[in-house]
């Protein structure tokens, strides 16, 4: 009997919470779900940093990919994910792992076509590169 009244319980419970929001209001299919995904550009075409961005979900995560300032090309960064739930409010943190620097990003939704990007970079080979922090602003291309 105990079981079953735990049962009971649990279920109620799920159905609580499966009530507080509409299929509109959940992550995978929420306003600012879709407004961050898309490429991005950087505004500045003589940007040193982030020049690309494109952002996409699958399931229940974002993946993100970059593209940094290299000549005669762009470098690809590759992929980064994080939740969808990670973007509640409007903002999306990222980690970068390279074999010699870390990169720390937070992405802010200006509105559905404007993106900052506000990184910290931690050198973390002995060059004895100075760590540097930078923001930079991005248009919505495509999406």
């Amino acid at each position: 009997m105990k079981f079953l009244s735990n049962a009971i319980t649990i279920g109620l419970i799920a159905l609580l919470f499966a009530c507080q929001c509409s299929d509109d209001e959940t992550p995978s299919n929420s306003r600012v779900t879709k407004s961050f995904a898309g490429f991005w550009s950087n505004v500045d075409s003589l940007t040193q940093d982030v020049t690309r961005i494109l952002i996409y979900t699958q399931d229940s995560t974002f993946v993100v990919s970059m593209w940094g300032k290299c000549h005669p090309t762009d470098c690809y960064w590759g992929e980064a994910y994080t939740d969808l739930a990670d973007a509640i409010d409007d903002s999306l943190s990222l980690t970068w792992v390279f074999s010699f620097k870390e990169e720390y990003q937070k992405l802010y939704l200006k509105s559905s076509s404007q993106l900052d990007l506000f990184d910290s970079c931690h050198y973390t080979d002995s060059s004895g590169r100075v760590d540097h922090s930078f923001h930079s602003e991005f248009q919505k291309i495509t999406f």
